[in-house]
């Protein structure tokens, strides 16, 4: 196996003789151990900090990579050497995000999920370079964790619920206690947070989680999938993944839609939900205002 290959664009600066974005670094992505593939990448808002998460459970940070690339220097190899913190062979890195600085809290924190946990790194400030401390021991797979949009917090979806974890342990816990009853919160909705989630995105207040493919029956728990069934869109031996849209400031479901041909991205820009399907096209564009409290 080769080395993985670490790439960075300026995507507002065009090479007028390839009419595309200027590639400014390439190299390979170091480990003493050899190589592994890559699992998760994430980068700090201020482009200060770096991390690659790879499968045999290794976390890389690159630190100062803005001046590294903002230099001068015209090598595609000129980037800071990076720093392991944290091996463990037995728990493959499922996620990665960063926690910007605050008035509270000026320093840069790197949450590092696995299989099996959530951890919490000081990546920046006094007191950085320790060792990752387990914040919380909920894990989940490779798709099943994001930050919150206000990087804040690391949202990590489970089959039984969907958890918020912060840097001093577990927040809110979204998860049904019967029919209608969330935890800590009452709300009428549909079955989102039961069952098994393929991924999970985050779109200003909202949460978009989407399930893996599955085959929709007259008898499912969820009426979106009744109604899909219902209206004769179904057919035999055809797969589809459901979409569902949460806010859970205001503890309502904004939209959920079925989709026959599967989803593999979902894009949060220009204030607008993209939902790209299997076969490579848009199927949707979805604008939600921002969630009121009121």
């Amino acid at each position: 196996m080769r080395h993985p290959i670490l790439k960075i664009w300026d995507l507002e600066t065009i090479d007028k003789k390839s009419d595309s974005p200027i590639l400014l670094r390439s190299t390979k992505i170091p480990h003493p151990a050899g190589p592994h593939p890559v699992s998760t990448v994430t980068l700090s808002n201020a482009l200060t900090h770096l991390a690659v998460g790879l499968a045999n459970g290794t976390v890389l940070l690159y630190r100062q990579l803005d001046q590294s690339i903002f230099s001068g220097s015209t090598s595609l190899t000129a980037l800071p050497k990076p720093k392991i913190v944290r091996e463990s062979p037995t728990e493959p890195v499922t996620g990665l995000g960063f926690k910007e600085p605050t008035e509270e809290n000026p320093n840069v924190h790197l949450f590092i999920v696995t299989t099996n946990n959530v951890l919490s790194y000081q990546a920046s400030g006094k007191g950085s370079g320790g060792t990752p401390t387990v914040v919380d021991q909920v894990g989940t797979g490779l798709g099943c964790a994001t930050l919150n949009w206000q990087s804040k917090e690391m949202i990590v979806a489970r089959d039984e619920a969907i958890y918020v974890v912060g840097t001093d342990g577990r927040g809110t816990c979204y998860a049904y206690e019967g029919e209608t009853k969330l935890t800590d919160h009452w709300f009428a909705a549909d079955d989102w947070s039961t069952g098994t989630k393929s991924s999970v995105y985050t779109h200003t207040n909202y949460l978009v989680i989407i399930s893996p493919p599955f085959t929709p029956t007259a008898t499912s728990a969820s009426a979106t999938v009744r109604n899909f069934v219902a209206r004769g869109q179904s057919q035999p031996n055809t797969d589809i993944a459901k979409v569902t849209v949460f806010d859970p400031e205001n503890k309502l479901v904004a939209f959920s839609g079925t989709f026959v041909q599967g989803v593999r991205e979902v894009v949060s820009q220009w204030g607008d939900i993209y939902i790209l399907s299997n076969d490579g096209k848009v199927k949707l564009r979805l604008f939600l205002p921002p969630p009121s409290s009121d």
